[in-house]
């Protein structure tokens, strides 16, 4: 199977592959230069197929053998998912215009965070970064992979699914993974997942400028969120929740906290420096949970 995948005139393959760490990431195998990615995409009725996005004059995506229609949509919209193509960031880039100091960003074509098939491959691996070195995190996101992911026909393996991760104790994510404090969280999400109770796909929704009407509500157990509104996740006692901020506030505000203004600012690890490269996306995208930003991997 080989797709010639749409693309924005906005986007460039390689600085989307290389955007930030996901492509060291297990299933994700990007080649030295990035003009390559491949990884392993499960599939809806079980198994799981290989695919590799290569860079060919915007993005072409190929997988081993033929594909039904079914299977061929799934991994058309993993592929477009991964390399972000649906995202629009003209609005991100036109405020970058304005900056000298990150005006390179649209003039490079870059701005697109490169993504996990799934959205809830991305939430667990976002897990999995807290209070590590990056080289944890890769331990821990190959465990997962290893024990637990779908297989394809020449045994190469995906991310796992949310229905296979919710029958795994805390305790085996804690002895098997060595996720630590992290256990009870992969185990709540990945059952809330199966029960319905979130809809980590919904997340991919873009708000901007959009409200929910008063109607537009799920019940998810003892509590009502609104369609494509993050979960609740356990805290310890006592601890404050993340406020989750719309991502046109966070963007708009990353040169005011780059030059120590507005209400959000926080002194940037160490020296002060200005936030060069995709830093300043990391900062805007750590900024959704309430989070400084300051990622060290």
């Amino acid at each position: 199977m080989r797709v010639r995948l749409a693309t924005p005139p906005d986007f460039s393959f390689r600085r989307t592959v290389d955007s930030h760490g996901w492509c060291d990431l297990a299933p994700f195998d990007a080649s030295v230069d990035r003009s390559s990615v491949a990884t392993v995409v499960p599939l809806d009725g079980g198994g799981a197929r290989r695919i590799v996005l290569r860079e060919d004059a915007g993005a072409v995506l190929e997988s081993p053998g033929p594909a039904d229609a079914a299977t061929r949509r799934a991994l058309i919209a993993a592929g477009r998912r991964i390399l972000a193509l649906d995202v629009d960031v003209s609005e991100f880039h036109e405020a970058v215009r304005g900056d000298p100091r990150y005006r390179w960003i649209a003039e490079t074509r870059s701005g697109r965070l490169l993504r996990a098939p799934t959205a809830f491959e991305d939430v667990v691996k976002l897990v999995l970064t807290t209070n590590c070195s990056w080289a944890f995190t890769k331990q821990m996101t190959n465990a997962l992979v290893t024990r637990y992911g779908e297989t394809t026909a020449d045994g190469a393996r995906s991310f796992p699914t949310p229905r296979r991760l919710a029958r795994v104790a805390e305790m085996e994510y804690r002895v098997a993974v060595r996720a630590g404090y992290r256990a009870p969280y992969l185990a709540a999400l990945s059952r809330a997942v199966v029960k319905g109770e979130a809809d980590p796909a919904s997340w991919d929704d873009d708000l901007r400028g959009r409200r929910a009407p008063q109607g537009d509500r799920q019940a998810t157990g003892r509590r009502t969120v609104r369609r494509g509104e993050p979960p609740q996740v356990p805290r310890e006692a006592g601890r404050p929740r993340a406020r989750f901020r719309d991502p046109c506030e966070i963007l708009r505000d990353v040169p005011r906290r780059a030059q120590g203004e507005g209400p959000h600012h926080r002194p940037p690890h160490g020296a002060a420096r200005p936030l060069g490269g995709s830093r300043v996306v990391v900062h805007a995208l750590a900024g959704l949970a309430g989070g400084s930003g300051n990622m060290s991997a």
